[in-house]
Formats: structure tokens, sequence, C-alpha cells
């Protein structure tokens, strides 16, 4: 039993599949300069991820990327110039950065819920 391949440009593999170029229960690797992606196309022609992009040397490139690609609820990086800043990808497709050190610290209140060793009955009504 072999293994499909399709290979190409992301910008070019969502139309091929549309016009039927591209057959069912195939793999299909994009070649972007930036990062490949690994997709598995299964019987109903949907585009399932198995190792999407995920890093953009730009906010706008990734801001481009997340308008054109279903992205809602991934967690993407951007660089800035020095370092990997992460982001959320919210429903209204836009960037929420997630906290990298900068805000306040919060308190975390622990419920102290005993020695946890058994040791103590408990009576059930």
């Amino acid at each position: 039993m072999g293994v499909q391949l399709a290979y190409g440009p992301r910008s070019e593999i969502d139309a091929a599949v549309n016009s039927g170029s591209i057959p069912p229960k195939t793999l299909v690797v994009t070649n972007d300069p930036e990062q490949a992606e690994l997709f598995y196309l299964d019987g109903e022609k949907n585009l399932k991820p198995v190792a999407e992009r995920d890093r953009f040397l730009t906010l706008t490139e990734a801001n481009s990327w997340i308008k054109q690609y279903v992205c809602v609820g991934r967690i993407i990086s951007v660089h800035n110039g020095s370092s990997w800043v992460p982001y959320i990808v919210t429903d209204q497709s836009t960037l929420s950065p997630i906290g990298g050190g900068s805000g306040p610290v919060t308190d975390i209140t622990t419920i102290d819920g005993g020695n946890a060793a058994g040791s103590t009955p408990v009576a059930f009504s």
C-alpha cells in the first residue's frame, strides 16, 4: 500500500484541493520558505493538520496568515527582533499576547486538604 503525497506552496494547496487535483487520502506538505506544514486530506476533502505553521518573523506576517487560514485558538510565536513572543489567536482572528512576565504577579491561594493520608475517617449520611 503506497502513500500519495502532494507538495507545494500553501497558497496553491487550497485551490488544488477544491478543484480535485489532489485526491482524498493524500499527505500534503507545504513548501513555504518560512515553515513547512503537514496535512492529511481525508475522504471529505478536509485538510486535517498534522503540523501547522506556528512561527512568524513579523506581526504583519502573522496577522496576514491568521486572516487567511483558520487559526482560532492556536498559539503562535512572533519574533520581536530579539526573542520569540507567544500570542493566542482570538475568536475574532486577532492576536492577543500571552503574558510574558511584564504584568503583576498574582498570588495563588492554596486550600489545605490536610495530610491526604486517608487517616481521618469521613462519615457519610
